[in-house]
């Protein structure tokens, strides 16, 4: 799912199943969900043609979506996902990041975090190309 946007090196280190956070807003009686406002309209008017069709959805480029043609990423007063086609456990609610992160990470070694910390330059500035349209 993240293919395209990690660099080369970075995606052979990522795990197979990453942990993944989001948002709710209790409105209108209900809670929504707002997964799907992590992915800026910019970056995903340049990567939406080019999701890999995968097992009858689309993914690619940290998107995972049933159907790319009808994507969401701004606030509609209904819940909104980008990764909903990955989604395959629900850890839980938690009252903040920090308190999640402690019980459930992406960056469990020591090597890890360092790499993280090293790479992920990498990947923003490969993100902010991809936001100009310049690398996909």
């Amino acid at each position: 799912m993240q293919k395209g946007a990690l660099t080369e090196i970075t995606y052979l280190f990522a795990p197979q199943k990453i942990v993944h956070a989001w948002s709710e807003v209790y409105f209108n009686d209900e809670w929504i969900a707002l997964e799907g406002v992590i992915i800026d309209e910019d970056y995903l008017n340049q990567v939406k043609d080019n999701l890999y069709n995968f097992n009858k959805g689309y993914i690619g480029y940290g998107i995972s979506v049933e159907d790319k043609e009808k994507i969401n990423v701004c606030w509609q007063g209904r819940s909104t996902y980008i990764q909903s086609f990955s989604i395959t456990d629900d850890l839980g609610i938690f009252n903040s990041p920090d308190d999640f992160f402690l019980k459930y990470n992406n960056t469990s070694s020591e090597l890890k975090r360092f790499l993280f910390d090293v790479l992920r330059k990498r990947i923003n500035k490969k993100l902010d190309l991809i936001r100009g349209g310049i690398c996909n």
